[in-house]
């Protein structure tokens, strides 16, 4: 799968994951306006955000790189980066498939708590945890512990999101 690809489309190929995630997420909440001069902000809005997208993807998957080159991992920059693009696609897919049942009507009227949404996006991401966690090991060629070690940034990260919202938003 991955190990068959070469780097360069590797790249690529991640470079597009984290754009997609980064239009997706932004259609998740976005509301189009219909004037021309609003539609174009809109659209540069878009953009923006999927440049940003992209840039922290880059950024989270260089953290990742040197701290598993810090710990012992054999993995190259472009296969880090490739393991972080595909842990996104469960998020992906779940907030695409929101978007989707919001936009057609069928989510509010069959799904219209949020703790029901929050709780598939909680699964999709713990999904991706699982991918980069495995992802890191397969590729550094190291143990579950050293794995663990190497994604915790990430799952830090989503603890302290999880927490914040836990105790902010509720």
């Amino acid at each position: 799968m991955l190990d068959d690809e070469y780097e360069d489309d590797l790249y690529k190929k991640s470079i597009l994951i984290f754009g997609i995630y980064g239009l997706v997420s932004l259609l998740t909440n976005a509301k189009i306006a219909q004037e021309p001069i609003k539609f174009f902000f809109s659209l540069f809005e878009l953009l923006i955000g999927i440049l940003v997208s992209i840039l922290i993807g880059m950024a989270i998957s260089f953290l990742l790189y040197k701290l598993g080159k810090w710990i012992g991992g054999k993995a190259t920059s472009t296969e880090i980066l490739a393991v972080v693009s595909y842990s996104y696609i469960p998020v992906i897919i779940v907030l695409a498939v929101v978007n989707l049942l919001k936009q057609t009507g069928v989510f509010t009227v069959t799904i219209n708590t949020a703790n029901v949404r929050n709780t598939i996006l909680l699964l999709s991401c713990l999904l991706s945890l699982k991918i980069l966690v495995m992802g890191m090991i397969k590729f550094n060629r190291y143990s579950f512990v050293k794995g663990l070690i190497n994604a915790s940034p990430i799952i830090v990260f989503f603890i302290g999101i999880l927490w914040f919202y836990s105790h902010y938003l509720f």
